[in-house]
């Protein structure tokens, strides 16, 4: 399982021998390597008042299964998961969508709604999202708009008293324009 720089795997000299030298290649949302990213900013600056809503609104309540309360530096103390940014552009997509190919007072189609995310074109956590055909189906997001990032592995200590890390080696820019 990768998780925010480590590898839970179990040592052994076969897979430190198998891990040294290797590397993986995945999308990466730009807060996972820059800094001064504009998501990770927004993140970062929500404050106690917005946790407390936060909590107040979760619908699990303490004492169940799957219970999570937030201390109020949360957002401070933590980063956003992997995949956060693909989830929140996911989530603006849709709500362009209803946006879009829409006269006001007016109900929105599931055709309308369809076609409305698939004029949606904007920058977010995740790279530039747009969408078009692609190779397996009628419309899709295109990926020349995802950033991808080369991580070198690096293998458990012989003792097992530290896992598998990977680190961040090279990224490759999304593109901020359509191809032809």
């Amino acid at each position: 399982e990768i998780d925010n720089g480590t590898l839970d795997l179990m040592s052994s000299e076969n897979i430190s021998m198998l891990l040294r030298g290797a590397s993986y290649i995945r999308h990466a949302e730009s807060f996972s390597f820059d800094p001064s990213d504009k998501f990770l900013k927004s993140w970062s600056s929500q404050n106690s008042t917005f946790v407390h809503e936060v909590n107040a609104a979760f619908p699990i309540k303490e004492g169940e299964g799957g219970f999570f309360h937030a201390p109020s530096d949360y957002f401070q103390r933590n980063i956003p998961a992997i995949d956060a940014g693909f989830v929140y552009d996911a989530t603006i997509s849709i709500g362009i969508g209803a946006c879009n190919n829409r006269e006001p007072s007016t109900m929105t189609t599931s055709i309308q709604h369809r076609d409305g995310i698939f004029a949606a074109n904007f920058t977010g956590p995740s790279g530039h999202v747009f969408y078009g055909p692609t190779s397996d189906q009628p419309g899709g997001r295109i990926g020349t708009g995802v950033a991808y990032a080369a991580f070198n592995i690096m293998p458990p200590s012989k003792d097992g008293s530290s896992p598998s890390l990977y680190r961040l080696t090279d990224v490759t820019p999304a593109c901020t324009k359509e191809l032809s």
